[in-house]
């Protein structure tokens, strides 16, 4: 249970530095007021280090999450092919890809134990010559 808040906070870092603000003037000058927490509908999206690699390469895909504040957020991936390792509680996933062809990487963002979110690339593996 700490594991899948702690993810949740880690996801919605970016969302919480916004999540605030002060008022700026008047008798309430020095009050502090908070925003709503998460605002919009949760998503992610994978940003690909490379999608066009040789065989053996390792590709970096980082993961961008928005409105997952406030909820039991996790991260599942999954590829079609290669080896993959994640880092960061699943905010970073490498994969190897040990043979040619086009391979699908899919994270799904998982929120309050239902997917709420998916974002999928496609790598090409080219042969070495």
């Amino acid at each position: 249970m700490t594991a899948r808040l702690l993810a949740g906070a880690f996801l919605s870092l970016a969302a919480a530095l916004g999540a605030c603000s002060s008022d700026s003037g008047g008798e309430n000058a020095s009050h502090y007021t908070p925003k709503p927490v998460a605002e919009g509908r949760p998503e992610i999206t994978i940003a690909a280090s490379n999608k066009e690699v040789a065989v053996g390469d390792t590709t970096t895909f980082t993961l961008n999450s928005r409105n997952t504040i406030g909820h039991n957020a996790e991260v599942e991936w999954s590829t079609t092919g290669g080896k993959l390792n994640t880092e960061q509680n699943g905010q970073i996933a490498r994969i190897s890809f040990p043979e040619p062809g086009a391979y699908t990487v899919t994270a799904r963002l998982i929120l309050d134990n239902r997917e709420v979110d998916r974002d999928t690339v496609t790598v090409n593996v080219r042969p070495l010559r």
